[in-house]
């Protein structure tokens, strides 16, 4: 479970990439997280893991509210095969 202690405030959960069978969860992880270090910046100063609350999604926290609109709109709907 990806689950940082922070102070943000601006939370989402997006999918969980559809190619990432149980045994590749680390690949999605690593694409998520290359994305918000070069898109928002540094984790756990801009950016941290929290609680999806549902399995099925990643919950990221962020430091400003646009930071999270950009995420959201950057990956949801991008994989639907």
């Amino acid at each position: 479970m990806l689950i940082d202690l922070h102070p943000f405030v601006y939370k989402t959960a997006i999918p969980w990439p559809s190619y990432a069978r149980p045994d590749q969860w680390q690949q999605a992880v690593d694409q998520y997280n290359d994305w918000l270090r070069m898109y928002v910046g540094p984790w756990l100063q801009t950016w941290a893991w929290t609680d999806s609350l549902d399995p099925d999604k990643v919950g990221v926290a962020f430091k400003y509210d646009q930071d999270r609109m950009i995420f959201v709109l950057a990956w949801t709907g991008l994989d639907k095969s």
